[in-house]
């Protein structure tokens, strides 16, 4: 019931108000929240109305204070209800709903007050002198109609009205409820809550498969992903980067494995095949070329794609080119094990002025995938070069809780320890679940930041950190296995909230071509390949703290 609460934490008691047969929002109380246990029965109501006459609780079928709330059906359709009490607002909205939508979302509004900025994203929606004109929270959010907290100039176009009806005149906040499967289920910010008990392995191999989907959608039949898209708008980013186009292709193929779905393990060659093609022959080797230049990142994260792919299919098409891929790895190295140079134009062979502090973690995972197809040869030992540089130069005299969240690293340390064992390896992997652990948001005010990192927190950072714990956490002692499993599960809950499903999708002009993406944040839907791409990973880790039936 914990969702339920929220609303009413954020905007405090409800009060009574004047009693008009069709109120409006001046005609309400400034803050009218109800109970969490009748929001609930509102929204199981208005999921049995369609089915036939429901049987009202006494308190709701008596209430007499003016009520405004809409309902929302999966086909996008907003309908208003007014009235004096619950049963006269809620048979309003249902009026004209035929059929039985798969889905009810019931925002029945529990604060009203002139209009001010600023409005906060997903929680303020405006309403209009006019009845019954509004825009609810998440129409606000999902259109991004808002700048600066300030209603954009283009709102009307942007929410798809014919017209503008003028200024706002009040600030408005809803309480949500989604009925769907024949439950109610609180909504905040528009999306569902989690408990640690709704986890399990299912349910996070069903959420990767989605995000998968939303990978498969954006791939061209050339290879080549559409990079960002912006749903709230309806059109993709003219930009490009090849080492998160990698990265996508490696989730794909380790949701192959893991879901048995050809499809992604498909998609996952056809866009290996358009790496390659961005790939150039230098004696042995061979670079991935990006407007000219070469990335360590790039040349490793082709490698542990191809390999990956490989490992899952037994197709062996493209070890050649992993292997020549290797070999400018190995060149990259300075003998101390360290990658003094990051990033070099590809025609001169000068280094360029950047650094990265992921790319020799992705460096030692890819030099240790190619040990497995190479034993004898140059390859374990270069990582394990590589990976002592990191723990005893880069690192050693770095406190704890300043140590980068090298989720790369721990993932090339976890895959290092199944070969070649070393303390080394687990107490450094245990340095950095420490840091990550401190920095993870706990207790936050806003009740769905818990389990995220940064303020606002962010999808993209939150999936990286959960797949460098759970590659870490069986290594660890029994204490900390426990502290990263705690984490581990608060970062997916995190995750699971904020990953698009239909009744987050269904304000977007396009709701389809959004489904089971994962948006760069809770209040900003800009879709990355690269968000979907590690909270694939990180959901596929996180399945291992959950018994399979």
């Amino acid at each position: 019931m914990r969702g339920w609460f929220v609303i009413a934490a954020l905007v405090g008691a409800g009060c009574s108000g004047s009693q008009p047969q069709q109120p409006w929002l001046q005609q309400l109380p400034a803050q009218s929240v109800v109970r969490p246990n009748v929001m609930a029965q509102l929204t199981g109501l208005a999921g049995e109305t369609l089915k036939g006459p429901a049987n009202w609780p006494l308190e709701l079928a008596q209430d007499e204070e003016p009520r405004v709330l809409w309902i929302t059906t999966p086909d996008g359709s907003i309908r208003p209800g007014r009235g004096r009490g619950f049963k006269a607002a809620l048979s309003s909205a249902l009026a004209d709903v035929s059929g039985h939508p798969a889905w009810l979302k019931l925002d029945l509004v529990c604060l009203s007050e002139n209009y001010r900025v600023k409005l906060r994203g997903g929680l303020d929606g405006v309403g209009f002198a006019t009845p019954p004109l509004a825009l609810l929270p998440d129409q606000v959010s999902h259109r991004t109609l808002t700048r600066g907290g300030k209603l954009r100039p283009d709102y009307a176009q942007r929410a798809g009205w014919s017209s503008a009806p003028g200024k706002p005149a009040f600030r408005l906040r809803t309480q949500q409820g989604l009925w769907a499967d024949g439950r109610a289920v609180p909504l905040f910010r528009g999306h569902r809550f989690f408990a640690p008990g709704d986890l399990s392995s299912a349910l996070l191999l069903e959420r990767a498969t989605q995000a998968g989907d939303f990978l498969v959608r954006q791939l061209d039949p050339g290879g080549r992903f559409l990079y960002i898209y912006q749903p709230t708008v309806d059109q993709p980013e003219d930009s490009y980067n090849l080492l998160r186009h990698a990265g996508c292709c490696y989730a794909l193929a380790q949701l192959s494995r893991a879901a048995g779905q050809p499809r992604f393990a498909q998609a996952s060659a056809r866009g290996l095949g358009y790496l390659l093609q961005q790939c150039r022959p230098t004696a042995n080797r061979l670079d991935l070329v990006e407007k000219g230049s070469v990335k360590l990142g790039g040349n490793a994260l082709a490698v542990i794609a191809i390999l990956e792919y490989q490992e899952v299919t037994g197709d062996r098409r493209w070890r050649g080119q992993a292997l020549a891929l290797g070999r400018s790895l190995l060149k990259a190295q300075s003998p101390n094990g360290a990658f003094p140079v990051h990033k070099v134009d590809f025609a001169s062979g000068d280094g360029l002025d950047f650094t990265s502090g992921y790319y020799p973690g992705e460096a030692i995972l890819a030099l240790t995938y190619l040990s497995r197809q190479d034993p004898k040869g140059p390859w374990l030992a270069a990582a394990r070069r590589a990976a002592t540089y990191l723990i005893e130069v880069r690192d050693k005299k770095v406190p704890d809780d300043k140590l980068p969240h090298d989720h790369w690293l721990l993932i090339a340390l976890s895959e290092l320890q199944k070969v070649t064992p070393s303390p080394l390896y687990v107490r450094h992997m245990g340095r950095i679940c420490k840091a990550i652990c401190r920095a993870q948001l706990r207790g936050s005010q806003e009740p769905d930041w818990n389990g995220g990192f940064y303020t606002p927190p962010r999808l993209g950072p939150t999936s990286i950190r959960c797949e460098g714990l759970a590659a870490a956490r069986e290594w660890l002692p029994q204490e900390q296995q426990t502290q990263v499993a705690r984490a581990l599960t608060a970062g997916v809950l995190f995750q699971v909230q904020a990953q698009l499903q239909p009744e987050s999708c269904v304000y977007f002009p396009k709701p389809e071509r959004a489904l089971g993406a994962v948006p760069r944040s809770l209040t900003n839907f800009e879709l990355r390949i690269d968000y979907s791409q590690h909270f694939i990973s990180a959901m596929l880790g996180a399945r291992r703290l959950f018994p399979v039936p």
